[in-house]
């Protein structure tokens, strides 16, 4: 996985794992203007959480964006309807 800017992968790893830390596509990343230390939440099964974006990496297989993460902060299940559905802005963490 090819990161954009300076990653220390090993710290990357330690801050993913059990977290709400999370990975995006530079499309992801692209579409719904967001960067690395940015926040934004999702209304998920176990309620509203609050992501934080860990890296951004260059994937193109999807123009529509990809976001990766670990599902257990969620309680096991997170159910994301539509990624047209999603908006993110810059600052405090958005209510989606």
């Amino acid at each position: 996985m090819r990161f954009i800017g300076n990653v220390d992968q090993a710290l990357l790893e330690r801050s993913l794992t059990g977290s709400t830390n999370v990975l995006i596509s530079e499309p992801f990343a692209t579409k719904f203007a967001l960067d690395t230390g940015d926040h934004f939440s999702l209304d998920t099964p176990g309620g509203m959480t609050t992501f934080t974006v860990a890296a951004v990496y260059n994937d193109y297989s999807s123009d529509a964006g990809v976001m990766l993460m670990d599902w257990r902060p969620s309680g096991g299940s997170i159910a994301i309807r539509s990624s047209t559905r999603l908006r993110c802005m810059h600052g405090p963490a958005p209510i989606l």
